[in-house]
């Protein structure tokens, strides 16, 4: 099994145990970059496959919407405040096996997101802190409303 240089972890595993996929990332400008994709809770990374290093990292609640192409390309649109709000599509070529395990990653991340949203909102409502709806909730439900 190939290895990142950044601590001899197979391709298959990140270090903290998670999975991963080898993937190419294409740049804004066409360039591409070896990368290992990592999808988790916390969101999904880029890191750099030489050194180990993250490149960038996009959490679960800026991810917007995502598709497949030709079976070998995963794409998915992010949105940042910080941007002024406009959508990035980030475009990541890999195996297809690859590609669908992707999918079934993300998709699986971000429905647990949305029932730990829901059952922390379920919680606040019994104790009596509930507001009428969250940020969190409102990007929730039209993150998984899209896929």
């Amino acid at each position: 099994r190939e290895t990142s240089g950044g601590g001899n972890v197979p391709a298959g595993r990140s270090a903290s145990g998670g999975l991963r996929y080898k993937m190419t990332f294409k740049g804004e400008f066409g360039e591409t970059q070896p990368v290992y994709c990592e999808i988790g809770m916390d969101g999904l990374k880029l890191v750099d496959t030489f050194n180990g290093s993250t490149i960038e990292t996009f959490p679960l609640k800026i991810i917007s919407r995502w598709a497949v192409r030709d079976k070998d390309t995963f794409l998915f649109w992010s949105v940042k405040e910080s941007e002024g709000g406009k959508q990035r599509q980030v475009e990541l070529k890999g195996t297809s096996k690859d590609v669908s395990n992707i999918l079934d990653t993300i998709t699986a991340a971000c429905m647990q997101l949305c029932e730990m949203i829901d059952k922390e909102d379920h919680q606040k409502k019994i104790m009596g802190l509930a507001e009428n709806s969250s940020e969190e909730e409102e990007e929730c439900s039209s993150s998984t409303a899209e896929k």
